[in-house]
């Protein structure tokens, strides 16, 4: 109610006020989980860091997300989904423009992609968290390309998408996550080529079974 006292809800410092006050403490808190998932993964994130970071108290958290789970998803889903659009009216011009966001993606400071496979060997419920808030928009957008290939003749059929996720997806994580190496623009370059001409094959041979 206007003109009543109540306790802080933003971080030590904030001159919001109201519901203004309480959705600056929605963002701090969500900004400070990502930074913290990102920096020590799924299974190192504790709830208590983020109170810490974010300056807040620990009834002001838990009265918006009860469980690590419920946290970390609202932090994930806080990022949107892809909001790119690639139509580059090729298969190979699309895949190479794919490859680059993805790259760009997977190099978030959030961690995410390291975090995903983190949740997914230690936590069902986060890896389906992640499979929905993060992983399935990225994986249609690689769909939206393949069915345009294949409308404009340059697929003779479209494999299957989960598939196709992890021979585009993979290479790029493993360079970067598994490998700890930088994404480069040779590698996004040499992926983009390999990934293409494997695509088109794999087409090829699924038609030719059919």
């Amino acid at each position: 109610m206007p003109g009543q006292r109540g306790t802080a809800e933003t971080a030590p410092g904030a001159s919001l006020r109201g519901r203004r006050r309480s959705g600056e403490a929605d963002r701090i808190i969500l900004l400070k989980t990502l930074e913290v998932l990102g920096q020590v993964g799924y299974t190192g994130f504790t709830v208590n860091e983020v109170i810490a970071r974010a300056g807040v108290s620990s009834a002001t958290l838990y009265r918006r997300w009860p469980s690590k789970t419920d946290l970390v998803a609202a932090a994930i889903a806080s990022l949107g989904r892809p909001s790119v659009e690639i139509d580059n009216g090729s298969l190979a011009a699309d895949l190479a423009a794919y490859v680059d966001y993805l790259g760009a993606e997977f190099a978030h400071p959030t961690g995410l992609a390291g975090a995903w496979a983190d949740s997914a060997r230690f936590d069902p419920a986060m890896r389906d968290v992640m499979e929905e808030t993060f992983i399935a928009p990225r994986r249609q957008l690689l769909g939206d390309i393949l069915r345009r290939a294949f409308g404009r003749g340059e697929l003779a059929a479209i494999p299957p998408l989960g598939d196709c996720w992890s021979f585009v997806s993979g290479p790029i994580h493993h360079r970067m996550h598994i490998r700890n190496k930088s994404f480069t623009r040779p590698f996004a370059r040499d992926t983009a080529v390999v990934v293409t001409a494997g695509l088109v094959a794999l087409a090829a041979r699924r038609a030719d079974r059919s």
